[in-house]
């Protein structure tokens, strides 16, 4: 239980460090070539990542959601 626990809470750290780190770094990285590719002007790129955070946490939001589903479930054998 204490493995389980462990894997947890690296997950989650893992998660924050991407979450605060990672997102915002690539996006910087490839959002000049989104801009110019797609002839966004800077308040559609803003809206575009503001939709981009928003869909990453919703999809971290679902995934434990679904972890805790799926763990509290009797296994069939």
């Amino acid at each position: 239980m204490e493995a389980l626990k462990s894997k947890w809470r690296a997950t989650v750290a893992s998660i924050w460090i991407q979450r605060s780190i990672g997102g915002n770094y690539t996006f910087s990285i490839y959002s000049s070539t989104l801009k110019s590719t797609q002839n966004y002007d800077h308040s559609t790129l803003v809206t575009v990542s503001v939709f981009k955070d928003i869909g990453a946490n919703a999809g971290v939001l679902a995934g434990l959601f679904y972890s805790s589903v799926t763990l509290s479930r009797p296994r069939i054998k």
